[in-house]
């Protein structure tokens, strides 16, 4: 009988696995860059929030407390989102190689014939990695309590704020860790793990909204009812509430306990089958893998007719001989240009029905306001933000894929150049990235049929998607070649992405606040690619298609061929710098081979 210690015992739980991953964890600088780079963030948005805030603040005595508590709420609920969205992605990053590593190395096999159980091996690899999350959350804990010195921020803010942020951390780590026992690539499991979440949180509340309201069933009660499972909603909510400092129905802790209620119970039933499904690979890899190998492809060498008259060769069996196929060129060119953007045909038909009935079941939503303008800028930004996430994605696995399959130096040893071998992934890369384009091409290509889109968004549209492609793709060679971890590029590749078109945005604003010029903001925002793309479609769709573009300052409204111009000129410019990326790729190519 095992003694009462042993079994009160946590540890017996999480096992070896969880005390391993936490050396491990220990040892690696990228965890010490990614803490330093968070408390750089918060430090940045509260320095210059605070800036803001003395530039505006004349009031003295009473009133300047009371502006003091007003400018901490809102520096608190800024802290708060910024924590919010950096754990719900890191959480989906850190953990989409948590098994297959493992499955790639062949030790989950090898660890399921020791003492250690599917659940330790599904417990300690979560737990050690979402300790790192958890430690972000607590460097903004000391900021969040200086504020509050200031007043205004309820304590029912951060407690149910912290609450929220880590259920759904929760929920995104075991999703990502779920899809990680299926998918070999942790770049796949990021992909799939955004659009679930994309569906969950944005796409199934819309529809059914617009479902609800189309039957005229659709009540101000019931919305908060049907977004109760959605953390970006909740979290608006306790924002709102904490910011107009008075009391609204809905957002009292009770809700806040019955989110966080469900994020747990779906959570526990994510740990369930992943423990589940661990245990399955892991003896599937004991008694080796079931899948066939391919084929080779062979062909029947025929007799000559002397020997088909003679009958003692008549009676001999058939031979086959293996047949090579030739091919001119660059050999990695080939491959990378025949590399499917998902390699299994059924994910792809599966992605394919999905993201159709999607699309039209938001048309038939919104078939009352498809001529509208607002409607199809929406759209434009929709399509643009997948399309940005996945290029920024695929091409940042391009190197570090060779490298885990440990295939790198054997490439390198061959009489390729450096350059043929980035000019092949340059390609490849833009090649798989092509996909996700093209229900963005479909939307543009219906409506401009239907006359609710003027074709000239055929030329106009295609620019903006060059230059971020070209852009994207270049950083993505340059940190595949950079690191060594498919993660670790992806990671990098992905924060200059929404470092550079979303997290811009306010810091760029607070910028203008402080300085007291709203110059600063109208040239820079002309080269971002959504506010492109929302001039083009506020001209150039709906049932008034003028054709004169409103661009913000110093370019103002001009026609479609300036309009033409400028949209080509940032275009190049986010190709060169792509450009000038991959040449940084190709410098570093020969670079930390090992």
């Amino acid at each position: 009988m095992k003694p009462l210690q042993y079994t009160l015992n946590p540890t017996r739980l999480t096992g070896p696995i969880f005390d391993k991953e936490l050396r491990v964890a220990s040892r690696r600088r990228r965890n010490y860059v990614l803490r330093t780079v968070y408390v750089l963030v918060l430090t940045f948005f509260l320095v210059f929030t605070w800036t803001a805030v003395l530039r505006y603040a004349s009031y003295q005595g009473p009133g300047r407390i009371a502006y003091l508590a007003q400018a901490s709420q809102e520096l608190a609920a800024t802290i708060v989102w910024v924590q919010f969205v950096l754990t719900q992605l890191l959480a989906i990053v850190i953990l989409a190689n948590a098994i297959s590593d493992e499955s790639a190395a062949r030790t989950l096999g090898v660890l399921m014939t020791t003492p250690i159980t599917s659940l330790q091996i599904v417990l300690g690899k979560l737990l050690s990695r979402l300790l790192q999350l958890f430690l972000l959350v607590a460097v903004s804990l000391p900021l969040l309590a200086f504020l509050r010195v200031f007043g205004g921020i309820p304590w029912d803010y951060l407690v149910t704020s912290l609450a929220i942020t880590t259920t759904a951390m929760i929920f995104n780590g075991l999703l990502s860790l779920y899809l990680s026992i299926y998918c070999k690539r942790p770049y796949v499991v990021i992909l799939l793990a955004l659009a679930i979440l994309a569906i969950l949180y944005l796409l199934l509340p819309l529809f059914t909204v617009a479902i609800l309201d189309q039957l005229d069933l659709m009540s101000s009660n019931l919305i908060p009812y049907l977004c109760l499972a959605n953390p970006w909603f909740n979290l608006q909510i306790r924002t709102m509430t904490m910011q107009a400092a008075r009391f609204m129905p809905f957002a009292m802790s009770a809700s806040c306990l019955w989110h966080c209620a469900i994020m747990l119970g779906a959570s526990a039933v994510l740990f369930v089958l992943s423990v589940r499904a661990v245990r399955r690979a892991a003896l599937r890899q004991i008694g080796g893998d079931s899948t066939p190998a391919p084929t080779p492809t062979i062909a029947p060498v025929i007799p000559p007719a002397s020997a088909a008259a003679n009958p003692a060769t008549q009676s001999a069996p058939r031979q086959h001989v293996r047949t090579h196929r030739r091919i001119h060129g660059c050999p990695v060119l080939w491959r990378e240009l025949r590399s499917p953007f998902l390699r299994s045909r059924r994910a792809a038909w599966i992605v394919s029905i999905i993201a159709a009935l999607l699309l039209f079941g938001s048309y038939l939503a919104l078939q009352n306001d498809l001529n509208d303008d607002d409607v199809h800028m929406v759209y434009a930004c929709v399509f643009l933000a997948l399309g940005a996430i996945v290029t920024a994605v695929l091409p940042a696995a391009a190197i570090t894929s060779e490298k885990e399959a440990r295939s790198w130096p054997i490439l390198l040893a061959t009489p390729l150049t450096t350059r043929n071998i980035i000019h092949a992934k340059w390609l490849g890369a833009i090649r798989r990235c092509l996909p996700v384009w093209i229900p963005f091409a479909g939307h543009l290509i219906f409506f401009a049929v239907v006359g609710y889109v003027h074709p000239i968004t055929f030329i106009l549209i295609p620019l903006i998607v060059a230059g971020m492609t070209c852009f994207l793709t270049g950083t993505g060679l340059y940190f595949s070649a950079r690191f060594k971890k498919t993660t670790t590029a992806v990671i990098a590749n992905l924060l200059l992405t929404f470092g550079l078109w979303l997290f811009s945005i306010p810091i760029v604003a607070l910028i203008a606040i402080t300085l007291r010029d709203d110059d600063v903001i109208e040239p820079l925002a002309n080269l971002h690619p959504f506010v492109q793309a929302a001039v083009v479609m506020d001209a150039a769709a709906g049932h008034n298609t003028n054709l004169r573009f409103h661009w913000p300052d110093p370019i103002d409204t001009v026609g479609p061929i300036g309009t033409i111009i400028a949209i080509a000129f940032i275009a190049a410019l986010y190709a060169t710098l792509g450009l000038f990326a991959a040449w940084r790729a190709q410098v570093r190519l020969r670079k930390d081979i090992f």
